[in-house]
């Protein structure tokens, strides 16, 4: 889209190929951090996944094979399996299971478990669910789990031999889109607005119709005058959180380290996921349950740093705006109970 318009020098973004797996995608990834420009920059991703083929489990007597959907197949998940991704079936070659490859666009998908990030995901028809990453060019790595609350198995799995060249099958194209910015000129809540607007322009550019983002003010001129309303005391009334406000002594406050064993914490994040309630908040419940035992005291404040904003305004600008907000807790020495005191945080 952008070659036919945009000299190389001037196009609004830069697009990358990688054509060796998530190993080289998460590689270039960093690599475009390091050299990034100020105050930031706008990076396409096209990750080549020439995963269609038979596979080898490393040190396993299994294999499975990723294949082009049959009609009655694609017939069977229409309707759920709506992402191009489900093009693709997994079928273990030894006990029979099968199911969609789908993507996390897709309403099929699972979402992976933690430090496992995957491009693919197939629930298949035993009620498990696999989760494909294409680790290198030549390399998947699998995990398999067998029903909620199943262990996870990791296995490692290889093209079968004799290997044919990898593209002799159609590859699966999958898209990132990533925008760095300087925290000099940004904060994490900046993103949102910069991609909205960013992808309202692309729907134009598309010709499609779209509601045009309204017109911004310099964030750094309200970033100004926040800075001198604090050097020079200016009442805030607008402002509902002590971001930029009257402060006159800078104390050096206290460091808390709450340690939990591995057994400790997987109870912990299955009550939390029962009340659903963050695991960070719960965290913190532990935090403030444990110093008022050891205090003795019946009422805690914490200073937090909680990025929230102060209106639609400021949840639309781009710019610095990091927000600490005073967190006060009351813990009835007789009535208070540990999840009571979690929910309260939360």
């Amino acid at each position: 889209m952008y070659e036919a318009k945009y000299p190389e020098d001037v196009a609004p973004l830069d697009v990358w190929r990688i054509n060796d797996g998530q190993e080289g995608f998460e590689a270039a990834l960093k690599k475009r951090r390091r050299y990034m420009e100020t105050p930031g920059a706008m990076t396409g991703f096209e990750v080549v996944c020439h995963v269609e083929d038979v596979w080898d489990f490393r040190g396993l007597h299994g294999r499975f094979a990723l294949v082009r959907s049959p009609e009655e197949f694609a017939a069977m998940t229409a309707g759920t399996c709506t992402d191009g991704h489900a093009r693709l079936v997994y079928v273990d070659l030894y006990n029979g299971e099968c199911g969609p490859v789908v993507a996390p666009s897709c309403e099929c998908w699972v979402r992976p478990p933690y430090g496992f990030p995957a491009l693919f995901c197939a629930p298949l028809n035993s009620g498990a669910v696999v989760w494909l990453r294409l680790e290198k060019a030549d390399e998947m790595k699998v995990c398999y789990r067998a029903g909620p609350g199943e262990k996870l198995h990791h296995l490692v799995a290889y093209r079968a031999a004799p290997q044919r060249p990898r593209e002799a099958k159609e590859p699966v194209m999958v898209s990132f889109f990533s925008i760095g910015l300087y925290h000099a000129w940004a904060d994490g809540n900046c993103y949102l607005p910069l991609v909205q607007d960013f992808f309202a322009y692309y729907e134009a550019a598309q010709g499609r119709n779209v509601l045009q983002p309204p017109p911004l003010d310099n964030p750094f001129k309200e970033l100004q005058r926040r800075l001198f309303d604090t050097f020079l005391h200016r009442p805030a009334p607008l402002r509902a959180s002590i971001r930029g406000g009257i402060w006159k002594h800078a104390g050096r406050g206290f460091g808390h380290t709450l340690g939990l064993e591995p057994g400790a914490m997987a109870a912990l994040v299955r009550a939390c996921s029962c009340y659903r309630v963050p695991l960070d908040v719960g965290l913190l419940g532990l935090v403030v349950c444990a110093m008022a035992r050891t205090d003795g005291a019946d009422f805690l404040e914490f200073t937090l740093y909680a990025p929230m904003r102060d209106g639609v305004s400021d949840a639309m600008s781009v710019g610095l705006f990091a927000d600490w907000r005073d967190l006060s807790v009351s813990i009835d020495r007789d009535l208070a109970t540990t999840l009571g005191t979690v929910l309260q945080v939360s």
